[in-house]
């Protein structure tokens, strides 16, 4: 994680989530970083009230390192979550029921962590709580836009051009380039420890994958903290640890829509979100089972798409609609969210879709 300068480009010590380990580190294998809900070993395909939000190295607030510390940042600040696709936006087809655009990013604050904190507890958190209740900070694409891993896809191979990712002192060279999630530290943060949650939902809709045709809950959650301070000489102050973060990522500006995406706190109006080729939707209705892995609040002022919603979208306009929805409405029934949509001309047709779920790791 890195904070971004005004110019946009990342500045001060790269900070990490609580925990953390190093792809480099002998024997590390994706596991080391990776919590996912519900876990395989449950046997249950929905996540419930038993699940707990962070993996078990992350339940205890600020037991980073000195080798891979908290980021420090000062309210107000602009901060990227950065991640690696690994083919869940340019290999979008590798499996069955899955979302455009990798899914959906929330992350969530709070001044108040639990270790025994649940994932359906700060699921209802919503943007208008105060820090000690945990607020709801933004809702984001996992693809950020120009995020790629290296393969042969024509997402990929696109990208690369467009983006390229060259490591320091090798022109020419090819590397991966990192997703972000960007968000806004807020204003009302005051000095010391304040607690960030990052939750992916990736989930496999139902009726798509016939070996599992009711769907299945999918998502992936990484716990951090940030040192917040009212001295920006404490963001560069030196720690034992920056050799090789270029190696493992070069890339030193954030995307340019960061202050756009930050701000994002609704299902995300731009184009991206529909998956490569889709237009934009006239109207939309997201309709959900009841049960334990209902995930939902009539009082957020975000939408929370779950492992078996379905947000099915239709052109009912045959003249051209633009690239911004506005989310108008949710009505949240026992049984069904209803999401209503309004759009504007613009010269891009319309075609009749399905608009997928999410997932997210950091």
């Amino acid at each position: 994680m890195n904070v971004i300068g005004p110019d946009g480009n990342y500045t001060g010590n790269a900070g990490y989530p609580r925990g953390y380990v190093e792809r480099a580190s002998p024997g590390f294998t994706d596991d080391d970083m990776t919590y996912l809900l519900p876990p395989d070993s449950a046997g249950r395909i929905r996540v419930n009230a038993s699940d707990l939000l962070c993996m078990p190295t992350q339940r205890t607030a600020n037991n980073n390192s000195a080798t891979f510390p908290s980021l420090v940042a000062q309210p107000g600040d602009y901060v990227a979550m950065k991640y690696l696709e690994n083919g869940h936006v340019t290999l979008p087809n590798n499996q069955v029921g899955k979302p455009g655009s990798g899914g959906l990013a929330y992350v969530y604050v709070t001044t108040s962590p639990k270790e025994n904190q649940t994932l359906l507890d700060v699921l209802s958190w919503t943007t208008n709580n105060s820090l000690s209740e945990g607020r709801l900070l933004t809702v984001q694409n996992f693809d950020d836009g120009r995020c790629y891993q290296i393969n042969s896809g024509p997402m990929s191979t696109a990208r690369q051009k467009e983006f390229p990712d060259p490591i320091p002192g090798q022109p020419g060279s090819v590397h991966e380039q990192w997703c972000e999630t960007d968000i806004q530290v807020p204003e009302d943060a005051q000095e010391g420890s304040l607690t960030v949650y990052w939750v992916w939902q990736w989930p496999t809709l139902p009726n798509m994958d016939p070996g599992i045709p009711d769907g299945k809950d999918e998502t992936y959650t990484t716990c951090s903290d940030f040192y917040i301070t009212t001295n920006s000489s404490k963001i560069f102050a030196n720690h034992t640890y920056q050799s090789g973060l270029f190696v493992q990522d070069p890339q030193m500006q954030a995307n340019k829509q960061y202050s756009v995406r930050a701000a994002n706190q609704t299902l995300p109006t731009n184009q991206m979100f529909l998956g490569p080729d889709n237009d934009d939707p006239t109207t939309a209705t997201a309709s959900t089972t009841t049960g334990d892995g209902m995930i939902g609040n009539p009082t957020s002022s975000a939408i929370h798409l779950t492992g078996y919603s379905t947000l099915t979208v239709s052109a009912t306009d045959p003249a051209e609609v633009t690239t911004t929805v506005t989310a108008t409405t949710m009505v949240m029934t026992t049984t069904t969210a209803v999401v209503t949509v309004t759009v504007s001309p613009s010269p891009s047709p319309a075609k009749r879709r399905r608009l997928n779920g999410a997932k997210f790791r950091l």
